[in-house]
């Protein structure tokens, strides 16, 4: 989406260009006011290093400064490169936007991966002492952090120059703490208009194998869908969504190894780019000390969990006894492991459920590694019986309040 939008705004593109790249597609046949106005600052936070955070976003944010300035002076639309600070992103991003407007330019700022490395800060978890908050503090929360200077800097700058923000990966507990003072961009997260923008539906599906697998037969293709479904489905926003949707990264992935290979591939995720990520997620999740009072593992494999979502709310609210139990939910609901169901139940409103066994296979890993010794043996036991992985875990405590272990710290 981020690189989408990118190419459509991009005054480089040529019109014949933009057009070949988005033929056949809706915007392409209705076009927006807005293509090719606009110089691209396009950023991606992914990399930056949560172990050495004040220098590696610098690093990133001047790497992409530097590749904008030589795009379009080297072009003409930029009247003087830009000045690169070196130990001053701010400063960077202030002769941009200096040089941009001086030049008669507007500026697009799309940012992918906002606070990717916030939540790896937020996530960071220790066997031995529980939740680490001190870095997710120092770099995001504090007044001074990295992503407070940047939310300030672009907010200054969006009077002159930069006229389109466009941010991807932020969590609300990111977009309270660090970018509070930027009001002036939107939360499109649980936006209704965009409930069906952000993934894939079941016809999308079909069409994708009948146009992928074109000598498949029908039986073939229902049957991908299913184990598609199984794996990637359903994700709802809310519990007024009637069809849930399906994650298209997981779809993207089950159908490139499936022309690849001509086989099934399970999980759908790809295991390099989600695993590692995915861990730290269901282990903050587990481990947290209101875990046992937001949820439990009968709620989560075959129940269901009252919630009223949160739309914004700060990383103190995890750590505050009285208001962890809904942050945590939030949280769980808004990075994928929790989803509304629909409809919603008649008695007690809004609740959430697992979207899907992928998410149940993960959070059960999770769970099996924050057990007691002799329960994960136990376990493990009963797995290797042949008894699923939820039943075993269930099976492997006497109590199940003993597997939420490990309690949250500041």
């Amino acid at each position: 989406m981020a690189n989408q939008l990118a190419l459509w705004h991009d005054k480089a593109i040529s019109e014949k260009e933009r057009t070949e790249l988005f033929s056949g597609t809706y915007i392409g046949q209705n076009p927006s006011v807005d293509a090719g106005q606009y110089l691209v600052l396009a950023l991606d936070f992914s990399d930056v290093d949560e172990r050495d955070v004040e220098r590696s976003f610098t690093k990133v944010v001047n790497a992409s400064v530097q590749d904008f300035s030589k795009q379009y002076y080297e072009s003409g639309y930029l009247k003087r490169p830009v000045k690169i600070d070196d130990q001053d992103f701010a400063s960077s991003l202030s002769d941009l936007a200096s040089t941009a407007q001086r030049s008669g330019q507007k500026v697009s700022l799309i940012v992918d991966e906002v606070d990717s490395f916030a939540n790896r800060l937020l996530l960071q978890v220790s066997h031995e002492k529980g939740l680490d908050s001190s870095g997710y503090h120092e770099f995001v929360k504090k007044e001074g952090s990295v992503l407070r200077r940047f939310g300030r800097t672009v907010k200054k700058h969006s009077s002159t120059c930069i006229e389109r923000m466009f941010f991807t990966g932020v969590m609300p507990v990111a977009c309270s703490d660090a970018f509070s003072s930027l009001n002036t961009v939107d939360d499109l997260t649980i936006a209704p208009a965009f409930y069906n923008a952000l993934g894939f539906k079941t016809s999308d599906i079909e069409e994708l194998l009948v146009l992928l697998f074109p000598a498949m037969d029908p039986e073939e293709h229902a049957k991908h869908l299913s184990l598609i479904r199984s794996k990637c489905n359903v994700y709802r926003r809310s519990s007024s969504q009637v069809e849930g949707l399906y994650n298209t990264q997981g779809v993207w992935y089950y159908l490139k190894e499936l022309l690849r290979h001509g086989d099934s591939m399970v999980p759908c995720m790809d295991p390099n780019i989600v695993q590692p990520v995915r861990d730290e997620v269901a282990a903050f999740l587990v481990k947290h000390a209101a875990a046992a009072t937001a949820y439990s593992p009968l709620h989560f494999f075959i129940g269901t969990i009252p919630f009223s979502p949160t739309k914004n709310f700060c990383a103190e609210y995890l750590f505050d006894p009285d208001r962890a139990p809904q942050a945590l939910l939030s949280m769980a609901h808004y990075l994928g492991y929790l989803s509304f169901q629909y409809p919603k139940d008649e008695v007690r409103g809004d609740v959430l459920v697992a979207p899907n066994d992928d998410m149940r296979d993960i959070f059960m890993d999770a769970v099996l590694d924050g057990l007691p010794g002799h329960n994960k043996w136990k376990a493990k036991e009963c797995i290797q019986q042949g008894m699923s992985p939820a039943v075993a875990v269930i099976e492997a405590c006497y109590n199940l309040d003993e597997i939420w272990i490990v309690q949250a710290s500041m």
